[in-house]
């Protein structure tokens, strides 16, 4: 069997948000399975100001990778555009704007800190890990795939988790999702730090 860079390494994956900033901790054994070891969110206080949310979850997410070390980290990389395919007025393309620039500071954050962590970061665009053909066809929307996708790898991986049960699908955040179902894909799809 050839040696396979993945084996003994645990990496991070991320889904970026300003109120909720989702992730998840995959390990990959010496003899190529894949666990999920944990998964969360940081959400910064309501109250804090956008460059005080920013701090906020750079900060967790610092002390998390001070925790525990990773090779590598996968991190969804925010949208480059306000067009979404149709026309909504002015004020939300405003709104989506801005949306979209407070979440790139935080990708970009995230990035750095990992970077200063010694993380080797790979950037994901959502249309590499998502499965889009689904909302094509007509089925199932991203989001709710994406909460399908993470609850059966939960339901698939051995959590055992210090007083943690099994989440079901209403009480998984969407981020978290994200995050558990981009780092299981990442491994599926082959991704490497190096792309």
């Amino acid at each position: 069997m050839p040696y396979d860079v993945w084996n003994g390494c645990s990496y991070l994956s991320i889904d970026p948000g300003i109120n909720v900033t989702g992730f998840a901790r995959y390990k990959i054994t010496n003899t190529g399975q894949l666990q999920l070891l944990d998964f969360g969110a940081i959400k910064p206080p309501t109250s804090y100001k956008t460059l005080e949310q920013v701090r906020y979850i750079t900060g967790a997410l610092k002390l998390y990778t001070t925790r525990h070390r990773f090779a590598w980290a996968f991190v969804e990389n925010p949208p480059d555009t306000v067009y979404e395919g149709n026309k909504r007025g002015m004020n939300y393309m405003i709104a989506r704007a801005q949306s979209i620039f407070k979440l790139v500071g935080v990708a970009y954050s995230i990035y750095q800190m990992l970077a200063d962590a010694n993380v080797i970061v790979r950037p994901v665009l959502p249309a590499e890990w998502q499965e889009r053909s689904k909302k094509k066809r007509g089925g199932e929307d991203i989001k709710s795939w994406s909460l399908g996708y993470a609850n059966s790898v939960l339901q698939s991986t051995d959590l055992n988790f210090t007083g943690r049960v099994p989440y079901l699908q209403s009480k998984i955040d969407e981020n978290i999702a994200d995050a558990i179902s981009l780092g299981h894909l990442a491994r599926i799809k082959g991704f490497s730090p190096a792309d």
